[in-house]
């Protein structure tokens, strides 16, 4: 898999292996980012708005659901899975779960 981002500001740097940013910006404000992600399988885009200084405008959204799990099977992984995206919540700020 491998990770591209488009916009940055000047100052911040990107890893396109790990999707990391190891630098600062240099001006503050508000940017818009598109984040790539592609694989054997696909690209899918998603755009993040980055508030200059400050790591997230709000808090990461999402569900951790491995704890409650203790023998997990294949439906009890990805359940969770299918219900965000039912539910609509990804069209809402949920963008992960943590197994």
């Amino acid at each position: 898999m491998t990770f591209a981002a488009c916009g940055l500001p000047q100052g911040l740097a990107f890893d396109e292996r790990t999707a990391s940013s190891p630098a600062a910006v240099v001006e503050r404000g508000a940017y818009k980012i598109e984040l790539i992600a592609k694989n054997a399988l696909g690209e899918a885009k998603r755009d993040l708005r980055y508030g200059g200084d400050k790591i997230a405008l709000t808090p990461p959204m999402g569900w951790n659901s491995w704890n409650a799990l203790p023998n997990p099977s294949r439906m009890k992984k990805y359940g969770p899975l299918q219900a965000m995206v039912d539910s609509g919540l990804i069209e809402h700020g949920w963008t992960f779960i943590n197994l």
